[in-house]
């Protein structure tokens, strides 16, 4: 990948033109079960991917994908890859948006040097759904992960999420940059407007 190149999938093979793209297809970049699925070296930076799937990838960390400086990763998901000492996904300086981070073994993302996730959906990842480090996390439901949903290692901000029925919610000794989330079994409203919610999610009576 080289730096300022944007990559799109979602092609169904037919169309002379990116306009024509509709991106309901799905584009797989595998790591067949034995190394990692894609890579962008930090000599890439500002570059783009849309519409990918990364799969199946191994590694000891970003055994879904490695991105960097800058890079915006946009409606991709991430799924079924295995990471023995990290996550599918490792970010640095980089943007994801409107992302699946989803059943994947050994932790969902790993945000650093002010990325940014937004918008994403992160659940069922063993480990734990983000670990967090000077990254911010904006809009993102972060459900139903083994293990711990937000491991707060130094976070600018955390922003409108749902953080719910994982193992553990969040960890962290600072969590006075987290705001208007929906949080499992957090009690009362608190400064930050941040609030509880149950653990089980049923129906309101005589609905």
């Amino acid at each position: 990948m080289e730096s300022k190149v944007n990559i799109y999938g979602g092609f169904e093979g037919t169309e002379s033109s990116l306009e024509e793209r509709r991106g309901a297809t799905q584009s797989v970049m595998s790591g067949g079960g034995n190394r990692i699925a894609f890579y962008a070296p930090t000599s890439v930076s500002n570059a783009a991917i849309y519409d990918i799937v990364f799969a199946d990838g191994v590694a000891e960390n970003g055994s879904g994908a490695i991105i960097n400086n800058g890079t915006r990763v946009e409606h991709c998901i991430f799924q079924n890859n295995t990471s023995t000492n990290g996550a599918a996904l490792l970010a640095n300086n980089s943007i994801i948006y409107n992302c699946i981070i989803n059943n994947n073994y050994g932790g969902g993302a790993m945000l650093n040097d002010e990325s940014s996730l937004r918008n994403s959906l992160i659940a069922h990842n063993t480990e734990y759904g983000v670990t967090i480090s000077e990254s911010s996390i904006d809009g993102c439901d972060i459900v139903c992960n083994s293990g711990t949903g937000i491991i707060n290692d130094g976070v600018e901000r955390i922003r409108n999420c749902v953080i719910w029925h994982n193992e553990n919610q969040i960890s962290g000794d600072n969590n006075s940059n987290m705001k208007f989330c929906a949080i499992e079994n957090w009690g009362e409203k608190d400064s930050n407007s941040n609030f509880g919610i149950e653990s089980e999610n049923r129906p309101v009576d005589n609905k």
